[in-house]
């Protein structure tokens, strides 16, 4: 019980200390959009770049529900739907590890993984809600190979899931991997497929799941869009969750080569069966997760079920808690949550002070891509921003990218577009420029973002349009 409550304290920690930046300011002012307008948002109406554009969006019933809970709930609903959510996955997954026979003492340990996993991603986006469905997906397959009754609830879960993140893609793709097993038992050497699911009833479960997750209002182009999105080099190669993981980092090199580490020894020194199926999906995930870092936490999860089998070898059943456990926990717990802490809602990371002063002036404005997500919360239109699968192949996205490397010229690109005001971290390549550029003015530095204005009829550096 010691890990588990490490693992879900870790999750709230990491929440109470962090605050609001990046896609969630757009996606909870959609979600109010929608809620206004009392319709589906399809067009575009936060940019002046790409405005009208048709957008799918996919995750309109995350963006709904955020956008419902926060008016119900006041700033709290940020804390339930994230460090609330991940809590709820840790809980299914610790049911999951329990119901397959595993003791306290290794549940922990394996929850302790999740937790850390949980933590490094965690925050108010439609992920955290996929993360819990996934682990309950998991779950339920568990549960179904006693009560084949339970593959019911998979088609509901999927419908929904559809409808809240593109990741339900990796859900029917277990499904048919649990199909395949059914026809195909696997009992080669020490791999095996000890429990596989009915036949008739897992593959009714995966057609129903199929068509569930058509009833969406795009219809069956979400699926091309999700996949379309999921597999975009452009994407793939410049947002920082699709990039592999960064190994110099402690924690990534924890959850992703600690377990492989792991998995090696054990499979050297265990004499007994390994469960096919388990191993197949967790070695898939980590195959996705060395690609892009966003996999990382569906990979723990498969992972921990896949080392279910791992307790009795290792005899922790004998292990039982002492009266020091509780008290432990207590110390570890109040050690983790003491500390300064950021209200719930606060924005962390954004030029809060620049959109105060810009909400007031008429114009257009330039802006990094991830402040973006805030400027539109604060109903300022916006160059670029966190919907990256709205702007590419649109060439707003790549000529973001020469700006910010300064590879092209940026009064061109600003003259083309009206832009009349540039909000930039100081120190970087771009706003050095704008210090030099006589067409361009600073009229603010605050939180370390400068504030420029064009100057009318200002000379333009490097030539004119």
């Amino acid at each position: 019980m010691l890990g588990v409550l490490i693992a879900v304290v870790l999750v709230w920690r990491v929440m109470v200390t962090t605050g609001l930046s990046g896609d969630v300011f757009w996606q909870w002012t959609a979600g109010q959009w929608m809620w206004a307008h009392h319709r589906l948002m399809t067009r575009d109406v936060f940019s002046y770049t790409v405005f009208g554009r048709r957008w799918v969006t996919e995750e309109w019933g995350y963006e709904v529900m955020l956008a419902e809970l926060v008016a119900w709930w006041g700033p709290i609903a940020f804390w339930l739907l994230s460090a609330g959510l991940a809590t709820l996955t840790v809980v299914v997954v610790v049911a999951r590890l329990r119901r397959q026979g595993n003791s306290w003492t290794w549940v922990g340990l394996l929850a302790m993984i999740v937790g850390v996993g949980l933590a490094m991603f965690i925050k108010d986006r439609p992920q955290t809600v996929s993360y819990l469905f996934f682990a309950l997906e998991l779950w339920l397959l568990d549960r179904a190979r006693q009560r084949p009754r339970t593959l019911f609830v998979l088609p509901p879960l999927l419908l929904v899931w559809a409808n809240m993140h593109g990741s339900f893609l990796l859900a029917l793709l277990v499904l048919l991997l649990e199909g395949v097993w059914s026809l195909v038992p696997v009992h080669w050497g020490r791999l095996n497929v000890s429990r596989p699911l009915p036949r008739r009833a897992i593959w009714l479960t995966v057609a129903a799941s199929f068509a569930a997750t058509l009833v969406n209002p795009h219809g069956p182009g979400l699926i091309a869009y999700a996949y379309h999105v999921s597999s975009n080099p452009e994407i793939a190669n410049n947002i920082a969750e699709w990039l592999s993981p960064n190994f110099h980092a402690l924690d990534q090199m924890l959850v992703v080569a600690g377990p492989i580490l792991v998995t090696v020894l054990a499979l050297a020194v265990r004499t007994g069966t390994v469960e096919w199926s388990d191993m197949v999906l967790a070695g898939g995930l980590l195959v996705a997760t060395l690609q892009s870092a966003r996999f990382m936490p569906y990979f723990d999860i498969a992972w921990v079920g896949f080392y279910g089998w791992l307790d009795k070898p290792l005899d922790l059943n004998r292990t039982r808690p002492t009266l020091l456990t509780p008290i432990l926990g207590a110390v570890l717990a109040i050690s983790l949550l003491h500390g300064p802490t950021v209200p719930a809602g606060t924005p962390t990371h954004e030029p809060v002070a620049a959109a105060n002063f810009l909400s007031h002036q008429p114009g257009r404005v330039f802006t990094r891509y991830r402040w973006g997500d805030y400027m539109i919360h604060r109903h300022i239109l916006v160059f670029i921003d966190g919907r990256t699968d709205l702007y590419v192949g649109t060439g707003i996205f790549s000529t973001y990218l020469k700006l910010k490397s300064l590879s092209i010229n940026p009064d061109l690109v600003f003259q083309k577009y009206h832009v009349d005001w540039v909000v930039w971290p100081s120190g970087w390549a771009l706003s050095t420029f704008l210090e030099h550029d006589p067409a361009w003015k600073l009229v603010m530095a605050r939180q370390g973002a400068l504030v420029f204005e064009r100057v009318a009829g200002g000379p333009l550096v490097g030539g004119s349009a």
